[in-house]
């Protein structure tokens, strides 16, 4: 059976249909809450930019990351350095831990660090203790590991 995406070709259900169907927003605001100095978290960013409870979903947004990550399962074979910063560990739950502000709350960084040793030949996985899920807007020692990490990255590659 043909599919655009993730959603099957099924007659008379085409894909132009899927603009009338609501998408549940899944975004409990523990990312917001982890990272925003208006909660428990240490970083300031523009609300408008990342609402507390993230953008609405679309079925076409969803549809392109899924699309995206069966084409990264399959191997992207990239032709370049890569460096991907995450959280040394996740903490996924239905509601509010303490634990999420020392922990990625929206991804398994398990399955990320899988997931980047498919993106190319020359993949650099560097797991942060303590980072949130945006490491840049974590505690500011851990900050400073990312930033240090990412330097001593480009140093190795690009000097």
């Amino acid at each position: 059976m043909p599919t655009h995406g993730w959603v099957p070709d099924i007659p008379g259900r085409g894909v132009e249909r899927l603009a009338l169907v609501d998408v549940p927003t899944v975004d409990l605001g523990f990312y917001t809450r982890s990272v925003s100095s208006r909660f428990d978290g240490v970083g300031d960013y523009n609300d408008q930019r990342r609402p507390e409870h993230g953008f609405p979903l679309h079925p076409a947004w969803l549809s392109a990351i899924l699309a995206g990550h069966a084409k990264v399962a399959l191997g992207l074979h990239i032709d370049a350095a890569v460096l991907t910063l995450l959280s040394w560990k996740s903490t996924l739950l239905p509601r509010w831990n303490t634990m999420m502000l020392t922990s990625d709350a929206a991804l398994d960084v398990e399955q990320v660090a899988q997931s980047a040793l498919r993106l190319g030949n020359a993949v650099t996985v560097v797991r942060l203790e303590s980072a949130l899920h945006d490491a840049t807007l974590s505690a500011q020692d851990v900050r400073e590991r990312a930033f240090a990490e990412t330097t001593r990255w480009l140093l190795g590659y690009f000097r």
